[in-house]
């Protein structure tokens, strides 16, 4: 009887412990969970899809897991679908797309037709760098460089924060930036791009003199 109640007593101690390591189990799994260097990859291609770019040489190059999520750092490069031809075609359309007789060009950059332009089947992120290239090529204009220099390929890096859901991991909070040397098209004259090139940001009383 004696050591019948000595057994209740040690399963009633262990209870508590047995709950708790029940309780604490999913947690520690997901701790020590990970995102693979496809998935990342394949979260950052989503989020960078665009019908001008394309998401390639994805390499993860730090992390820092956590209780909850998982940060990870990356570089990668964006590159223009279709190379050369898909520089000037996509720069061909904004130039048609931003408004004739707008000297600045910021601003003809950030209008609401150019603006439309740009985010058309591109997401948030993949735009903000579109945006960032065409204020690169549209100071070559502003300087009357004779020939365009088109970035073709750009090299990014970048952080974010994965957390692990029922649904397979997914990318919280995100930042990327340009940094490195581009890699251009070969140049060519403005024309090439866009016929109305060399006078798009003509004021209106300069055209008809």
């Amino acid at each position: 009887m004696e050591n019948s109640s000595n057994r209740l007593a040690a399963r009633r101690r262990r209870s508590p412990l047995t709950l708790a390591a029940i309780l604490l189990a999913p947690l520690l799994l997901a701790a020590c969970a990970r995102p693979s260097e496809s998935d990342m990859a394949t979260r950052l291609t989503e989020a960078m899809e665009c019908k001008w770019m394309e998401v390639a040489d994805f390499k993860r190059t730090d992390s820092l897991p956590g209780m909850w999520s998982y940060i990870g750092q990356y570089s990668f490069l964006l590159k223009m679908k279709d190379g050369d031809e898909g520089a000037r075609n996509f720069y061909s359309g904004l130039l048609s797309a931003m408004p004739a007789g707008e000297k600045d060009l910021k601003k003809a950059l950030y209008s609401s037709q150019a603006q439309a332009y740009v985010r058309t089947e591109c997401t948030e992120g993949a735009a903000a760098v579109l945006n960032q290239l065409s204020n690169h090529v549209l100071n070559q204009l502003d300087d009357r460089e004779p020939q365009a220099r088109l970035p073709v390929v750009v090299p990014m890096t970048g952080w974010a924060e994965f957390a692990n859901t029922k649904n397979g991991w997914v990318m919280d909070v995100r930042r990327e930036k340009i940094e490195g040397a581009f890699v251009y098209a070969e140049p060519m004259k403005w024309d090439q791009i866009a016929p109305q090139a060399g006078s798009i940001f003509r004021q209106p009383e300069e055209k008809t003199k």
